[in-house]
């Protein structure tokens, strides 16, 4: 599963999102000051004043999987119903008037639908830009030409090690020689690639040994974040010390100027402080059709299969952010330490979701 946390505001968004989380806190001067800061950007065009839909979506077409990584924050069992192609198809369409810019197919392993590249194939001929995040195990010379073929933007490959050893003890035997091949045939094939590398106690020191072997292999970018403790993550939490090890590493890097590669640390918290005052630029369906304003909140706002994307939207998803569940969420939630905490509350800590659609959204 993959989230935007960096908003799309059109080259500004690490200027903005850096700005925010240097400066931010829960004062009331802060937060006037913020919004002061959003007001000039919407005078300069940098946010639409009004959306007709969101801006960009993440589709998991699947939670199953054909590795069982140690740390994956996907606890859903891989046997729930998932949307059948027609009702992606439908999903499609209906994004499609409502003007959303991008799709990314994520997981689970995407590739393991056998209508995947139908899918890929629909989205962009409805318009739409499509990336997709993978493990690679599937991605041989031969689909990387087919992803080719039928319009890719781009793919993200989960590495976590430089050396069989390191990633392979997180994500299983051979996994680490089948990422790297499907890293060499997108490359091959012109398919921009970036490197998702989860950091875990096992394998965070090797982060620095990962983006070299990218930027040789010729990927565009790397990228890491906090471990979310949710799924399985809780067994294999870092240190904070080989965090600000790992980040200062990123700092020094950036400033490298025979440094090809980007290279970027994420905090999976950001986008919980951000959206609330934001138009809703983008939420996340779940294979069994779930909308849900963050994928690591078990908060939902309605089914797909019930209704579609367009009268949600219109009901109150444009302003999600807006209601007082998810504003509460916002204000209590500090790390990804928390996503837990709050979840329990939320669902039990079992596979459902608080639907939040008959809420008032104000």
């Amino acid at each position: 599963m993959s989230f935007p946390v960096r908003l799309p505001l059109f080259g500004m968004e690490n200027y903005i999102s850096d700005f925010i989380f240097k400066r931010f806190s829960e004062d009331e001067e802060s937060i006037n000051y913020y919004k002061e800061l959003i007001d000039k950007y919407r005078e300069y065009k940098a946010i639409p004043s009004s959306l007709r839909g969101p801006i960009f979506v993440p589709i998991d077409l699947t939670y199953r999987c054909n590795l069982k990584c140690s740390y994956c924050y996907v606890a859903a069992p891989e046997e729930i119903p998932e949307l059948t192609t027609q009702e992606i198809k439908i999903l499609i369409n209906d994004l499609a008037r409502l003007k959303t810019f991008g799709l990314c197919f994520c997981g689970g392993e995407p590739t393991i639908r056998d209508d995947f590249l139908d899918l890929l194939n629909y989205a962009i001929s409805k318009g739409m830009y499509v990336n997709t995040v993978s493990n690679g195990t599937n991605i041989t010379d031969q689909y990387a030409e087919k992803l080719k073929e039928n319009g890719i933007l781009s793919v993200q490959i989960s590495v976590d090690g430089s050396t069989n050893a390191v990633h392979d003890q997180l994500r299983g035997e051979k996994s680490f020689d089948y990422a790297i091949n499907a890293v060499k045939s997108l490359v091959k094939n012109e398919i921009p690639v970036s490197i998702a590398f989860a950091s875990t106690k096992y394998n965070i020191q090797d982060f620095p040994n990962v983006v070299n072997m990218a930027e040789q292999l010729g990927a565009k970018w790397v990228r890491t974040q906090y471990l979310v403790l949710t799924g399985r993550g809780n067994m294999c939490l870092p240190k904070n010390e080989d965090y600000d090890i790992i980040k200062q590493f990123i700092l020094k890097e950036k400033r490298n100027p025979k440094r090809k590669i980007l290279i970027e640390f994420g905090d999976p918290v950001e986008h919980i402080k951000l959206l609330p005052f934001f138009p809703n630029f983008t939420f996340s369906i779940t294979p069994d059709g779930w909308i849900l304003p963050s994928p690591y909140l078990k908060y939902a706002f309605g089914n797909i299969k019930k209704q579609p994307i367009e009268k949600y939207w219109k009901k109150g998803l444009n302003k999600i952010w807006q209601n007082p569940t998810m504003l509460k969420a916002s204000r209590e939630i500090k790390t990804e330490h928390d996503f837990m905490k709050i979840n329990r509350v939320s669902a039990g800590g079992k596979y459902y979701y608080t639907d939040l659609s008959d809420e008032v959204v104000y």
